[in-house]
């Protein structure tokens, strides 16, 4: 008899192994795959057959949610375990199908009933995520982006249309350098990178 397999998709060493104890007591008798990018975990998608898939959204920097679109066309459910939660995120994850959003700093009983409780018509959120969610439902505004100066002159330029290979050689940093910057403003003002331009606009016309 075949087990269950379930895909973790974690940057993180410690994440990845707190979570696959998680996912240990709550399933068992099911084989975790641990991936540690992005590329790698939509490969492992099309070779093997996954009951559950568990995914952060943030690699090198950005935000990305093919594992989730994936998920969506296998008809495998898929778990958010993330550090990025704003309204913008949360409800492209459920429209996509999410089967639950939660946060990496959630208490482990919290981790634990989201692992378990696997259904797409009614996902499971974290308290920090419907909190977000209530909040964004009576606060309608753009607050100022918190960026570093280094963060606002890499901002500036991609915004002139430069990529990130075109911002470094500008700013005399590494490719790696300002990919750190460009991940770095995006969780500190948890959102993507159109909204991050949007915000900065209305305070800098």
């Amino acid at each position: 008899m075949m087990l269950p397999k379930i895909l973790l998709v974690e940057d993180h060493a410690v994440v990845q192994q707190t979570v696959r104890e998680i996912l240990h007591q709550v399933h068992p008798d099911a084989l975790i795959d641990v991936r540690s990018d992005i590329r790698n975990g939509l490969s492992a998608m099309k070779t093997s057959a996954y009951a559950l898939v568990v995914s952060d959204l943030g690699f090198d920097g950005q935000i990305r949610f093919d594992l989730l679109e994936a998920c969506r066309q296998q008809r495998v459910p898929c778990v958010v375990l993330t550090g990025y939660v704003n309204q913008e995120f949360v409800k492209k994850a459920l429209d996509l199908g999410a089967a639950g959003y939660i946060l990496k700093t959630s208490p482990l009983d919290v981790l634990r009933y989201g692992f378990a409780h696997l259904d797409p018509l009614n996902p499971f959120l974290c308290p920090h995520t419907r909190e977000v969610l209530e909040r964004s439902r009576h606060e309608e505004f753009f607050e100022a982006p918190r960026l570093t100066l280094m963060e606002e002159e890499a901002l500036k330029m991609t915004i002139e249309g430069c990529d990130l290979n075109e911002i470094a050689e500008r700013m005399g940093k590494s490719f790696h350098t300002v990919r750190a910057y460009r991940r770095d403003m995006l969780k500190k003002n948890n959102c993507t990178l159109p909204t991050l331009i949007k915000r900065y606009l209305a305070y800098h016309p």
